[in-house]
């Protein structure tokens, strides 16, 4: 009797062990698929910017000087010292 129901009892639990084992293999290659798909570079679109008459943007060219915040930031610092050195100068 106990055999049997031992028997009956280890068939079940080797039913559920190998039906999570799927389970979890089929959810691991859901997540892989995914994660593979979600690649910035395969999703990102290719259309180039268009100012808001429809007309693309323009680019700079190689070589083409370009106005930044670094460049600002040397201005500055170059203005500052020559008050400093106006400044000090001045006695």
């Amino acid at each position: 009797m106990f055999d049997d129901l031992g028997e009956a009892l280890g068939g079940a639990w080797d039913s559920v062990v190998s039906g999570v084992g799927d389970v979890l293999e089929l959810q691991g290659k859901a997540e892989a698929n995914k994660t593979a798909s979600a690649a910035p570079e395969l999703n990102r679109k290719t259309n180039q910017a268009v100012q808001s008459n429809g007309q693309p943007l323009p680019t700079t060219q190689p070589g083409q000087f370009v106005i930044n915040g670094r460049h600002f930031m040397m201005a500055g610092g170059l203005m500052g010292a020559i008050v400093l050195i106006v400044l000090l100068k001045g006695d």
